[in-house]
């Protein structure tokens, strides 16, 4: 917590004043963070707000429980960002990327990122898997119902190469940047929503106070999620302004 009683992120003094520089170099050479935000998800959702409400209003509260567990479990995942494989960006970029925050991702950055999302366990530090647990907890009571784990991922391996002048490693790693972000904005959409879940009026009868401490944490995990956009979308912004060497010998524009 700050001084004045407001959140203070985790792991965001440096890393914030880092992106402002990181930001405001990008801009002198006439780039811009990715212009991407969670409006590309728009559509309808279900449940939507209004129908998770009169489930939990009607006793079938079983599936806000079930999202609220699935979701911690997801981002408990997040840990293996850390562990994501960075290739060597400088022997591909024709550009000195020593400034940029693209130099920083194997040094630091996606650390962060990951350690915000499952925490390091065996160190006894929490991330956001233990605020949904948290919140969850509040809103329902300990063991409300029983365990449940998310569904096996359905999508299937995208073998396309979206950008065959670079090799499979770099593709990779711009891809999953990319990938990352849109994960962000999903969730934005999601926490939002079960922040107003939660704070529904007369909802959780004798639990209110502690269902909207709940969304209080809820609100403190998008609060560091801004970050990670705000990350990615630097990233990315580096990248579109940047020029990639090519197998072929020859250079190709980032935003391309």
């Amino acid at each position: 917590m700050l001084v004045d009683g407001s959140y203070q992120p985790p792991r965001a003094l440096g890393r914030v004043a880092a992106m402002d520089a990181w930001g405001a170099a990008l801009t002198e050479r006439g780039g811009a963070l990715f212009p991407a935000s969670a409006a590309l998800l728009a559509g309808d959702r279900l449940p939507n707000i209004e129908q998770q409400v009169v489930l939990v209003r009607n006793g079938l509260d079983v599936r806000f429980w079930n999202t609220l567990t699935i979701v911690g479990k997801i981002e408990a995942r997040g840990a293996f960002i850390a562990l994501v494989p960075v290739p060597d960006l400088q022997a591909v970029i024709v550009e000195d990327i020593s400034g940029m925050a693209i130099d920083r991702l194997a040094t630091g950055l996606l650390k962060a990122h990951s350690i915000d999302e499952g925490g390091i366990p065996d160190q006894g530090i929490g991330g956001h898997d233990e605020m949904w647990f948290a919140a969850r907890d509040l809103a329902f009571g300990p063991e409300a119902y029983p365990d449940v784990e998310p569904q096996p991922g359905l999508a299937r391996e995208d073998v396309t190469r979206y950008l065959p002048e670079v090799s499979e490693e770099i593709e990779q790693i711009l891809s999953f940047i990319a990938n990352v972000l849109i994960i962000e904005f999903r969730a934005e959409i999601g926490f939002a929503e079960t922040q107003a879940v939660l704070t529904t009026p007369g909802l959780f009868g004798e639990r209110a106070a502690d269902a909207a401490l709940g969304a209080e944490i809820v609100g403190r995990i998008r609060t560091d999620e801004e970050i990670h956009v705000r990350s990615l979308s630097l990233h990315l912004g580096e990248l579109s302004n940047v020029t990639f060497r090519t197998l072929e010998g020859g250079t190709i524009a980032g935003s391309k």
